[in-house]
């Protein structure tokens, strides 16, 4: 409302307008001192923006404030669903291979597998599964490069892979890592 425009206004159906933009905003948003700060923000820019013709009808007038505290009422709720959004955590990275493959599979079988791999192979597993270390971590605590850890993770999932899906889980044809510990007697020659 301009100051001519303001002038116009009787006190009584300021009052009565400013009452009636309390109970709307204070359904709208549920807290009596946001509906204030509503009221407020509506008839500052009421007072910017209302003609003279619309201040001096009061029905006019009530319409006209009301469709400004509608705008203001909106502009709350998406300020809050925005402060939501920067607050909620980001969501779940999709599961890893070995994750889906337990999903899929028995844990009994899939805890038969890990069994059959060398040790070296079920370190590095379940140190970035169960433990969620990731390569570049787990090389460090090995004392490798990670590009390496990373290949020997990939090949661990591939033998774990290969038990996985013959019948039974067993496979005589997957080798050892080279990183896991001969099983042979020493000058024996033979695996026994």
């Amino acid at each position: 409302m301009n100051a001519t425009a303001l002038g116009r206004v009787a006190p009584r159906d300021l009052a009565l307008l400013r009452e009636g933009l309390r109970i709307m905003a204070a359904r709208a948003v549920g807290d009596e001192d946001t509906a204030e700060d509503i009221v407020q923000e509506a008839l500052l820019r009421a007072l910017k923006s209302v003609s003279l013709e619309v201040a001096q009808d009061p029905q006019r007038l009530g319409a006209y404030v009301g469709g400004i505290a509608r705008n203001v009422i909106a502009d709350v709720h998406r300020a809050a669903r925005s402060a939501r959004a920067r607050t909620t955590p980001p969501p779940d990275l999709p599961p890893d291979t070995l994750t889906l493959m337990i999903r899929d599979q028995d844990h009994q079988a899939v805890q038969r597998a890990l069994e059959q791999l060398p040790p070296s192979d079920r370190e590095i597993l379940e140190a970035s599964v169960a433990e969620g270390v990731t390569p570049a971590k787990l090389a460090q605590r090995l004392g490798e490069p990670a590009e390496r850890v990373r290949k020997r993770k990939s090949r661990a999932l591939q033998r774990l892979r290969a038990l996985l899906e013959l019948p039974g889980g067993h496979d005589s044809s997957v080798q050892p890592s080279k990183r896991g510990p001969d099983v042979r007697m020493a000058g024996t020659g033979s695996g026994d």
